[in-house]
C-alpha cells in the first residue's frame, strides 16, 4: 500500500484574521482609533524647527501691531507699535522661541520689552542697539483645548518713540522669530486638539466603512491606518499652517481614502444594510436638522457680533423710521429725496413694523434670520428639480452646507437684505422649473424690489425660456411669454414710475455712488470674484470644471442644471462689471443657494459616472454609495467656509458700530435737533442721533454720488468724496476718522479752511464690545490726544466755531 503524501495546513496569521462578531468588530474599531492617536503622539515628538521672517510679505498674515517692512535683500525687519503679536504654530508646546530684535530707535534709548506666551508667562528684558537673540520659553498652552485656538506671542515694549521727521510710534525692530521644540530637551509635545479630532474623525469614518464589509485585519489596517499616517505626517510637518487649511487637507485625505475603498470594494459596500438604508432616507428629516443648525448658527453669530447690525443696515432703518413717521422715504426730512437704499421691499416692511410699535433693530434681525431659514428650506425644493435621480436626502445636502457655513450665519445676523434676496431668487427659480410662470414672474418682481439685480435675473430667465424647449411652440410659446412677463412688468413698471416721480432718477443713488465705467473697476470686480473667498482656491474650482467638461454630466445635460448655471454665470458677470463689493463675500451669497445646488449636482454626476465606470448598475444601493461620495466631496469643498473663523474678523466692524452708536447717543443728548452732522459712516450714528446728516461717502447725497467721478481703484462705495462741498454746507458737527500718527482728520478734510472753522470737541473709541458712555471722551485743553489715540480713540467729533 502506497504511502499517502503528507499535507500541511497553512496556519492563518493574525493579520489574516477576520472580525466576524459584533464584539470583535468593536474591539478592532477601538484598537484602530487608539493606534491612530498613538501614531499621532509619536509623530509630534519629532524635533520641529520653524522660522517666521517678520519682514517678509508672507509673514503679514501671522503678525499684528507692526509697521511696514524695512531693510532689503535677506535682511528685512519691522518695527512694533505699542503692542504687537506673532501667531505661533500649534503643537510646539513645550518649546522655545528665539526672537532676533533691536531697540535702536533714532533719537531714543533702547526700551525694555516684555514677551507674553500663550501659557500666560511673561519675560521682561532690556534691548540693545544691535540685533540680538532673546530666548523665550514656551510652556504648555492653556487654551490648547479649543480646536480653533491660534496661539500668539505678544511683544510689548516699555515705551514707544517718534523719531525726527517720522510720524510713527516705534517700539522695537523684530527681524525673525525661530520656534524650536524637542521632547528630549523641553519635554513631550502635546498634539493640538484640532489634530487629534481630525485624525480621530478620519479614522472612525474609514474604520466604520471598512469593518462593514468584514475584511481581514491586514486590510483594515491598510485602509485605515495608512491614510491616517499620511494625514498625521502632513499635520506634523505643516503645523505652522492655518488650522482651516490643515482641516481641509486632512479632509481631502479622508475623501481620497474613502473613494479608493469604494472603488475597490464596491460590491461588498453596496450590499450593506446601512448603504441601502441611506438610499431611502427621507430628506425632510435632514432638512429639519439643517434648519435647526442654521437657526442656532445665526443666533451664535449674532451673539459673537455683540448683537449689532452692520452699519449699512441702519441706513435702511432710518428710511423706514422716517416713512413710518409720515416724512416719506427720505434720509433727511425736508430735503431733496434721495434713494440711498437698494431694498425697497425690506424698507417698507420695516416701516410697517415701526408703525405698529415694534423695535426696528430686533425686527431687522428677525427678518434676516427668517429669510435665511426660508432660503435653506427653498434650496431643498430647488435641489429636487435638479437632482431628479438622486436620493431625496441628498437634495437636502445643499441646505445642510448652507446652514453650516459661517458666512451664511454672518449675513443672517447683521440685518441686511442678502438672504431675503437669495430666498426670493431661489423660490423664483424653483417656480420657473415647475413652469408656474405667473407666480415665478411675481416672485422675480419681489426680488427686484429687494435688490435691483432681480431685474437682470428675470431678463436672463426670459431669454432662457424663449430659447429652450420648455415652452413648446406657436401659441404655447406666446402664452408662456405673456404669463411670465405681465406680472413682472406690472410690478417693476409701477415701482420704476414711482422712482422717477419721487426721486427723479431711473436707478438708486447708491448705483451712481458705487458704479463707474473704468477698466480699473472691472479689474477690481474680477479680483473680488476670484479672491473674496480665499479658502476656496481657484485651482479647486477649476478641477471641478475640468471634471464636468470631461465627464458626461447630468448637470449640463438637463435643462434645470443649465438654467441655474446660466443664472450664476450672469450674476458673476454682473459682479465683475460693477466692481465687486466691500462687505466680505456678500454678492456671492445673493446666489449661494444656486451655487450650493450646482456644486452638489456636479459632484453627484461625477460620482455616478465613476461608479458606472467600474461596473455598477443603477440600483438604489449604488445611488446610495454615490451619494456618500458626493457628501464627502461636497463637504470637503465647503469645509473652509464652515467655522466661525471665516467671519469673526468682521468683529472689528461691529466694534466700530459700537463706538458709533455711543456717538449717536452723545449727539442726541447734547446737540440741538435742528443742527446738522456730516459723517463718513452714515448708518448707526445718524439713526440714533436723529440729526439731519450729510453722507460724506455719497450713498445718501445726490451731489457726491453724481458729480464726483469714481476711479474704480479704491473700495466700492468708499472712493467718492468732496470735502469742499461738505465744508460749503457748513454742518454743525463733522465726525471723521483721524490719522493715527498725526491726529489730523481724514477724508480730505486736512485743509486750512477746516482748521479755521472747526474745533475738536470729542474723541470716540472705536474698538469696544459694550456700548458705554466712556467710549466718547470730551476734549479739554489738557487732553493728551496722542495718548488717547493710542488707547483706541481714533475717531473725532468736530464742532463749527461760533
Amino acid at each position: 500500500m502506497a504511502a499517502q503524501p503528507t499535507t500541511y495546513r497553512r496556519r492563518a496569521t493574525a493579520a489574516q484574521w477576520t472580525p466576524q462578531t459584533p464584539r470583535a468588530r468593536a474591539v478592532v474599531f477601538v484598537a484602530l482609533c487608539v493606534a491612530a492617536v498613538a501614531m499621532l503622539l509619536l509623530i509630534y515628538q519629532v524635533p520641529y524647527h520653524h522660522t517666521v521672517a517678520v519682514g517678509s510679505p508672507e509673514a503679514t498674515r501671522l503678525i499684528g501691531g507692526f509697521h511696514d517692512a524695512e531693510g532689503g535683500g535677506d535682511f528685512t525687519y519691522r518695527w512694533t507699535t505699542a503692542n504687537a503679536s506673532v501667531r505661533l504654530p500649534q503643537g510646539v508646546f513645550p518649546g522655545e522661541a528665539t526672537l532676533v530684535l533691536s531697540g535702536d530707535r533714532p533719537g531714543s534709548t533702547p526700551p525694555d520689552v516684555s514677551f507674553r506666551t500663550p501659557s500666560g508667562n511673561e519675560t521682561r528684558t532690556r534691548t540693545t542697539g544691535d540685533f540680538a537673540p532673546y530666548m523665550v520659553p514656551l510652556g504648555s498652552d492653556r487654551a490648547a483645548w479649543n480646536p480653533a485656538h491660534t496661539p500668539s506671542l505678544t511683544i510689548t515694549p516699555s515705551d514707544t518713540a517718534v523719531p525726527p521727521r517720522d510720524n510713527r510710534a516705534l517700539g522695537v525692530a523684530v527681524q525673525r522669530i525661530v520656534i524650536y521644540t524637542n521632547p528630549v530637551r523641553f519635554g513631550p509635545v502635546v498634539p493640538p486638539v484640532l489634530a487629534i479630532l481630525l485624525v480621530l474623525a478620519l479614522t472612525m469614518l474609514l474604520a466604520l466603512a471598512v469593518l462593514s464589509i468584514t475584511p481581514p485585519l491586514w486590510l483594515c489596517m491598510l485602509f485605515v491606518l495608512c491614510p491616517a499616517l499620511i494625514a498625521e505626517g502632513y499635520l506634523a510637518l505643516r503645523r505652522a499652517d492655518d488650522p482651516g487649511e490643515q482641516a481641509r487637507a486632512v479632509a481631502a485625505f479622508g475623501v481620497a481614502a474613502f473613494l479608493a475603498l469604494a472603488a475597490t470594494h464596491w460590491r461588498p459596500l453596496t450590499a450593506q444594510r446601512w448603504v441601502r438604508a441611506m438610499a431611502w432616507l427621507d430628506g425632510r428629516w435632514v432638512m429639519f436638522v439643517a434648519l435647526g443648525i442654521a437657526c442656532g448658527y445665526a443666533l451664535y453669530a449674532s451673539h459673537a457680533l455683540y448683537g449689532r447690525l452692520y452699519d449699512d443696515a441702519y441706513i435702511t432703518l432710518r428710511y423706514a423710521h422716517n416713512f413710518a413717521d409720515g416724512n416719506g422715504l427720505v434720509y433727511n426730512p425736508g430735503e431733496r429725496a434721495v434713494e440711498g437704499y437698494t431694498n425697497f421691499s425690506l424698507t417698507v416692511l420695516l416701516a410697517l413694523f415701526a408703525k405698529i410699535g415694534l423695535p426696528l433693530v430686533t425686527m431687522a434681525k428677525v427678518c434676516s434670520i427668517g429669510a435665511a431659514l426660508g432660503a435653506v428650506a427653498a434650496t431643498y425644493a430647488l435641489a429636487g428639480m435638479v437632482l431628479t435621480s438622486a436620493p431625496r436626502w441628498l437634495c437636502a445636502l445643499p441646505g445642510v452646507l448652507m446652514a453650516g457655513c459661517g458666512w451664511f450665519a454672518f449675513f443672517a445676523a447683521i440685518g441686511l437684505e442678502t438672504h431675503l434676496f437669495a430666498l426670493l431668487v431661489t423660490v423664483a427659480a424653483t417656480l420657473v422649473l415647475r413652469r408656474h410662470w405667473s407666480w415665478a414672474a411675481t416672485v422675480f418682481a419681489l426680488a427686484y424690489l429687494t435688490r435691483p439685480e432681480g431685474a437682470g435675473l428675470w431678463a436672463v430667465t426670459v431669454g432662457w425660456v424663449a430659447l429652450s424647449s420648455v415652452t413648446g411652440g406657436g401659441a404655447e410659446r406666446w402664452r408662456v411669454a405673456s404669463a411670465f412677463s405681465w406680472p413682472f412688468v406690472l410690478v417693476a413698471g409701477a415701482h420704476e414710475a414711482f422712482r422717477l416721480w419721487y426721486y427723479g432718477e431711473p436707478l438708486p443713488n447708491t448705483f451712481y455712488d458705487k458704479v463707474g465705467s473704468t477698466v480699473a473697476q472691472v479689474e477690481r470686480g474680477g479680483d473680488y470674484l476670484l479672491h473674496v473667498l480665499p479658502t476656496l482656491h481657484p485651482w479647486t474650482l477649476a478641477l471641478l470644471v475640468v471634471a464636468l467638461a470631461a465627464v458626461p454630466s447630468g448637470v449640463v445635460q438637463r435643462g434645470a442644471g443649465r438654467y441655474l448655471a446660466l443664472l450664476v454665470g450672469a450674476f458673476a458677470g454682473y459682479v465683475v462689471l460693477v466692481g465687486g463689493d466691500f462687505i466680505g463675500p456678500r454678492f456671492l451669497f445673493h446666489i449661494f443657494p444656486l451655487l450650493s445646488v450646482l456644486l452638489v449636482a456636479a459632484v453627484w454626476s461625477v460620482a455616478g459616472w465613476a461608479l458606472r465606470a467600474i461596473g455598477t448598475h443603477s440600483t438604489a444601493r449604488d445611488h446610495a454609495l454615490a451619494a456618500v461620495c458626493t457628501v464627502l466631496v461636497a463637504v470637503w469643498f465647503w469645509l473652509p467656509l464652515m467655522p466661525p473663523g471665516t467671519f469673526l474678523p468682521e468683529q472689528s466692524h461691529m466694534r466700530l458700530v459700537t463706538g458709533l452708536s455711543v456717538l449717536g447717543d452723545y449727539l442726541r443728548d447734547h446737540a440741538n435737533p435742528k443742527e446738522t452732522l456730516a459723517i463718513e459712516v452714515a448708518g448707526v450714528a445718524p439713526y440714533t442721533s436723529g440729526l439731519r446728516t450729510i453722507d460724506m461717502l455719497g450713498l445718501n447725497d445726490y451731489h457726491i454720488a453724481h458729480e464726483v467721478k469714481a476711479s474704480g481703484e479704491d473700495r466700492a462705495g468708499h472712493e467718492k468724496m468732496d470735502p469742499d462741498y461738505v465744508l460749503a454746507r457748513k454742518p454743525t458737527y463733522i465726525a471723521v476718522g483721524m490719522n493715527p500718527s498725526t491726529g489730523k482728520p481724514g477724508r480730505g478734510l486736512n485743509l486750512p479752511e477746516f482748521d479755521a472753522h472747526y474745533e475738536r470737541i470729542a474723541l470716540v473709541r472705536m474698538n469696544a464690545t459694550v456700548a458705554t458712555p466712556d467710549l466718547v471722551l470730551p476734549v479739554t485743553p489738557t487732553t493728551d490726544v496722542q495718548r488717547a489715540i493710542a488707547d483706541g480713540y481714533t475717531y473725532a467729533l468736530y464742532r463749527r466755531r461760533p
